[in-house]
């Protein structure tokens, strides 16, 4: 399960780049203006999601090796919390979200990052313009 759950984060990874590459490459070539936001958010979530699933994966094995997960979530934090602020801020779905799932972990983890986003952009970039 481990193998077929991280091809698809790297495929999830590897078409992110691919839809930005898309998006952007016109953008570059005829100066039309900015990337559509919601290919932005859309590059956002599927570089997060295999990101956040090949991580969750990691830590899952780390862990699992470990001990037989009773402490699993206190382990997780000490991992975090180690990793300074970057870490805490970039790997809180794995702190907030209950989850021995990898793919459930990096679903609403980026799901919650483009939300994040979505706040921001229409609270205070599209106020300002």
């Amino acid at each position: 399960m481990r193998i077929f759950l991280s091809i698809i984060y790297i495929i999830s990874l590897v078409s992110g780049v691919i839809v930005f590459y898309v998006y952007s490459l016109p953008v570059l070539t005829t100066n039309y203006g900015s990337l559509p936001v919601i290919s932005i958010l859309t590059v956002v979530f599927l570089l997060l999601f295999g990101i956040y699933g090949l991580i969750g994966i990691r830590l899952c094995k780390t862990i699992c090796n470990q001990n037989n997960m009773p402490n699993s979530e206190i382990e997780v934090s000490y991992y975090i919390r180690k990793k300074g602020l970057l870490g805490k801020l970039f790997l809180f779905p794995f702190i907030h979200i209950k989850s021995r799932y990898s793919l459930v972990i990096a679903f609403f983890g980026s799901l919650v990052w483009i939300v994040i986003l979505m706040v921001i952009y229409f609270g205070i970039v599209v106020k300002v313009l």
